[in-house]
């Protein structure tokens, strides 16, 4: 955990920048600067990376229970 790089889907060449420190989650994009943080939301930045981590936990888990 810490941060991640995460570029944009409409512009590739900008690249938004997604942090968690504890249970906070930040990201660079305009869409977290301005809706996201004024209502307590994430976007989908932040969503994208939460979905790989756990996509990446549940593997790493599956992998370990096979071995025993």
């Amino acid at each position: 955990r810490g941060r991640l790089s995460v570029y944009s889907v409409h512009n590739p060449s900008h690249l938004y920048l997604v942090r968690q420190e504890g249970e906070r989650w930040t990201c660079t994009c305009p869409d977290f600067a301005g809706r996201c943080q004024r209502f307590g939301l994430r976007c989908k930045h932040i969503e994208a990376v939460r979905v790989v981590d756990a996509e990446q936990h549940s593997y790493t888990d599956a992998k370990v229970q096979q071995r025993y």
